[in-house]
């Protein structure tokens, strides 16, 4: 049976350094806006970081930027869209729960989105497991 997964104009290599790129552009753009908007300390920051601390620091950002990599990656490369709609979905739908709520202010926003990330190692396995079930489908021919 042909395979009906479209192959993207862009290469694994590729399509992984915009994924990455984006993925890491969006955490710094988080970062900086939380010392500006959400006046995040710099000397607290640096009087609590240990060993330890900056350990968890590298893994997490590291899960966050590969939650965000990943369905850009797949979309880029195979046209997979349903990890994309996994990540927009529950980051839309987190922030609507927050407003909905009455928990999600400019102060608050940021904390808040720590919660949303912290769920992000569940939303990669999604994210992949989706994928994955939308892969073998549209190669079986199931999806066009």
């Amino acid at each position: 049976m042909a395979s009906t997964v479209r192959t993207g104009r862009y290469s694994i290599e590729e399509s992984s350094l915009i994924g990455l790129g984006v993925g890491g552009g969006l955490l710094s753009i988080y970062l900086v806006a939380g010392f500006l908007f959400a006046e995040w300390s710099l000397s607290d920051f640096f009087s609590h970081l240990t060993l330890t601390t900056t350990a968890w620091a590298v893994i997490f950002s590291g899960v966050v930027i590969a939650c965000i990599a990943l369905p850009i990656t797949l979309y880029l490369r195979y046209g997979l869209r349903f990890p994309l709609g996994v990540l927009l979905i529950s980051a839309v739908g987190w922030f609507a729960f927050g407003t909905i709520t009455g928990g999600l202010t400019i102060e608050t926003a940021f904390g808040f989105t720590l919660y949303l990330w912290m769920f992000s190692p569940v939303l990669v396995a999604l994210e992949l497991v989706i994928g994955g079930g939308e892969y073998y489908t549209r190669n079986r021919g199931y999806l066009s």
